[in-house]
């Protein structure tokens, strides 16, 4: 009796395990959870940390200074040492496509915001929106929007050409920015 109950004892712990895995493996974006590699403490002692983006896989890198709010904090926190694919999904034929992009973040994830009017967007300037989206500016721009800024790439050469040759994923037909932090 005692050994049928250790066994299934031992059979719902690893099903459990494996459950955890798989769910953290299918996540995509982002995740409740801290990276084991990374710390909270540890991310942010010197304040929020730089992030780099790339554009595609094997495009070109560039890094975000970010700002210091409650939105880009939880945006960076949930990057993990492995970093973030965001996906783009719509990408030319939206409002405003000749010079922003926009990445969708999962809605499950709250992310706090202080929206403020944005009459003009800079090359290089990283803004979050509800519902929880990311958007980069990769050319200056004439707006009028109620955003978050959240970053500003810190060199801009080559910016637009990267974002607007970085090709859609073969047999997926959306583009890929993978984001992670700069070290």
């Amino acid at each position: 009796m005692k050994k049928s109950i250790f066994a299934i004892s031992i059979f719902f712990l690893a099903l459990t395990l494996c459950t955890a895995q798989s769910r953290q493996r299918n996540t995509g974006g982002f995740s409740n959870n801290f990276d084991s590699a990374y710390k909270q403490n540890d991310i942010f002692k010197n304040g929020i940390p730089d992030v780099k983006i790339t554009f595609g896989r094997g495009g070109k890198t560039y890094t975000a200074k970010m700002e210091e709010n409650d939105t880009a904090r939880e945006l960076v926190r949930n990057i993990t040492a492995q970093g973030r694919n965001l996906p783009i999904y719509n990408f030319d034929n939206f409002t405003g496509w000749q010079y922003m992009q926009y990445y969708d973040i999962p809605t499950r994830y709250n992310i706090p915001s202080n929206p403020q009017k944005v009459t003009q967007a800079k090359l290089g300037e990283l803004y979050y929106s509800r519902p929880n989206r990311i958007i980069l500016f990769y050319k200056d721009a004439t707006v009028n929007e109620t955003l978050t800024k959240v970053g500003q790439i810190t060199d801009t050469a080559g910016l637009t050409k990267a974002v607007e040759e970085n090709p859609p994923l073969e047999y997926w037909g959306n583009k890929l920015v993978l984001i992670n932090y700069a070290d």
